[in-house]
């Protein structure tokens, strides 16, 4: 059994067998399932052929429970924050702390990370060219200077395959 404990929100996110790439990504149960199977829960990971219906994922999504906290809807919407509870069948048990989303204020990307997460999730639409934005963007001098006007201004004058 595995006990997500979250904020009261989070409970709506209970799909278990989505259908499409959308309800994927807001499932936790799918999320926690594609994680264990995959190693990472993104838009292209979620895409891939099979995925949605991949049975280990199905079996995990199965286990899952998700659980109203109140002391972490207190935090919310200031924090999304969870505990994880994992029950094994010899009767042992691991209860997680606190845990924030990566990317989330309270567990932000390095830039490297983010570097990496851009490359991995751009590459099936830009192909080798999101690299040459990564460069364009000098992502590693000052992430904070950036605005969305200058991506988008970068973006509109760069050709993509």
């Amino acid at each position: 059994q595995i006990k997500v404990l979250s904020f009261d929100k989070a409970t709506l996110l209970h799909k278990r067998r989505p259908e499409t790439i959308m309800e994927a990504v807001y499932s936790i149960p799918f999320s926690i399932g594609c994680f264990v199977v995959f190693g990472n829960v993104d838009p292209v990971t979620i895409a891939k052929p099979g995925t949605l219906s991949h049975p280990t994922i199905m079996e995990i999504a199965d286990k899952v429970q998700i659980i109203e906290d109140p002391e972490l809807t207190k935090e919310f919407p200031l924090k999304c924050l969870e505990r994880l509870i994992l029950e094994f069948e010899d009767g042992s048990r691991y209860q997680s702390g606190i845990l924030s989303a990566k990317g989330d204020p309270q567990n932000p990307y390095s830039v490297k990370e983010l570097e990496e997460k851009f490359l991995r999730i751009t590459a099936p639409v830009m192909g080798d060219r999101n690299k040459e934005i990564i460069q364009l963007l000098d992502v590693g001098s000052d992430l904070k200077k950036l605005t969305a006007s200058n991506i988008i201004d970068i973006l509109n004058h760069t050709e993509f395959p």
